[in-house]
């Protein structure tokens, strides 16, 4: 009994150093790798504040995004929260104005639905979801500015059970950035591993559900020439340098900008040089 009073009496004292959480000085200095979740939280939000108050919010420029894709879900066999990930996937890559529409075929053939999207939906490019037995895995337009993909196509090889809707999903946002992909510029990638390097659905399976780096300078050359343009986001201090920044609008970007704007102390002189005559 004694020995146990002096084990717990020994724990009682040691517990509360050992859960002591460390301060945010002591998490900047340790490296990443050793850090534990919520640390990596801390760190996270701790860089996002300093940055914050150096630079100010992301802003967007007005009018500099114009135009929009828009995607068409016309079936209900993959849940409409896929393809909003999938299109949030698109935006985080570049900064188009994307929209998800709910339609329904309502006895048209997918093709001649996707033909009548971008006016429906006014838009310069609309990538149309379906279900069906007939339409290939995707159909793509380029001229028409639309493409089709065909979920029902995209189960190929899949057994039913614990798995089956966790593959389907992304095999459907794979391909459905692919087609998009596809019909605005951007082929295969020059990276490999990826999801623009597949060449058939069971492909899908194994490569990274990640937008490679080179598309999004393809997409927003080739969809300049539909009069699609994306967000041109800065920081606040950016947006003063560059000389569209609204006025601030809290202390932060108060300092920011007055330290932009302010009055160099020894302003550069010009003087007149006889020599070269300016």
């Amino acid at each position: 009994m004694k020995n146990l009073l002096i084990a717990l009496f020994f724990v009682s004292c040691v517990m509360p150093t050992l859960a002591a959480p460390r301060s945010i000085e002591e998490i900047m200095k340790t490296p990443v790798k050793e850090l534990t979740p919520e640390e990596h939280n801390l760190r996270s939000e701790h860089i996002r504040k300093v940055r914050q108050r150096i630079f100010g919010d992301d802003i967007v420029k007005p009018n500099s995004q114009q135009g929009k894709i828009v995607f068409v879900n016309a079936q209900g066999k993959l849940a409409q929260a896929e393809i909003e990930n999938a299109v949030a996937a698109l935006y985080k890559c570049a900064k188009f104005k994307f929209e998800v529409k709910a339609d329904k075929l309502d006895g048209k053939r997918p093709t001649d639905r996707a033909a009548l999207a971008c006016a429906d939906f006014d838009c310069q490019v609309a990538i149309v979801i379906v279900a069906d037995d007939a339409t290939p895995a995707v159909l793509v337009a380029p001229e028409d500015r639309w493409a089709i993909v065909n979920v029902s196509k995209l189960d190929k090889g899949l057994s039913s059970g614990p798995l089956y809707s966790r593959l389907f999903s992304a095999r459907c946002r794979k391909e459905i950035i692919r087609a998009f992909s596809l019909l605005c510029g951007g082929g295969a990638s020059q990276f490999a591993g990826n999801m623009m390097a597949s060449s058939s659905i069971e492909d899908l399976d194994s490569v990274q559900e990640f937008i490679p780096i080179d598309m999004e300078r393809r997409w927003t050359d080739y969809l300049a020439n539909l009069g699609v343009k994306p967000a041109h986001i800065r920081t606040y201090k950016q947006a003063c340098k560059e000389g569209w920044a609204p006025a601030p609008t809290n202390d932060v970007q108060k300092a920011i900008w007055n330290d932009v704007h302010a009055i160099p102390a020894n302003p550069i002189k010009i003087e007149f040089d006889p020599k070269k005559g300016r």
